[in-house]
């Protein structure tokens, strides 16, 4: 191989191997009041099932008058909630909210979430969608080009309007 040949070669553009499936995947971007909407449908559930077995816990709790193990128990539950979000976008891509309103978790890539993505998406939702602090993501989703939360980004994941049709 001659070095002369290689000086004069144009420079190659390296594009991650992702960025023309993410041009493809822009097209089933959703609008922001459909991430939205299946937002709060999922915290709906939420608090729902907080308030359930907050019920039943505080009548157990009642008779215990234990404050520390309520502490206890109430991160157990909070904890137990990231499985809301863990299992249903690693088995099907979606949590109940988003396939209500007809969205799924996809890889960059195209493919389905992995358990390793879902699990990076769950663990960055403790920071920026958490009850707490939902600006981050709010923002994130908002302002970013492909509506992306750092969780996401993290994960190399995007969620995008579903090919499947509900019902």
């Amino acid at each position: 191989s001659d070095p002369q040949l290689l000086r004069n070669r144009a420079p190659v553009k390296l594009v991650p191997p992702h960025a023309a499936l993410l041009k493809e995947l822009e097209s089933r971007l959703p609008r922001m009041s459909t991430r939205y909407f299946a937002a709060t449908m999922d915290n709906a559930f939420l608090v729902v099932a907080f308030l359930i077995a907050g019920g039943v816990l505080g009548e157990w709790l009642g008779r215990i008058q234990n404050e520390t193990l309520a502490i206890i128990l109430g991160i157990g539950l909070y904890t137990l909630s990231l499985f809301y979000f863990l299992i249903p976008e690693w088995r099907f891509g979606a949590t109940p909210g988003k396939y209500w309103m007809g969205l799924q978790v996809v890889k960059v890539d195209g493919t389905p979430c992995t358990f390793k993505s879902a699990l990076i998406r769950t663990l960055w939702r403790l920071i920026e969608a958490n009850p707490f602090t939902l600006l981050p993501a709010g923002l994130m989703i908002f302002f970013t080009p492909h509506g992306r939360r750092i969780g996401d980004y993290q994960a190399g994941t995007i969620v995008v309007k579903s090919r499947k049709r509900r019902g």
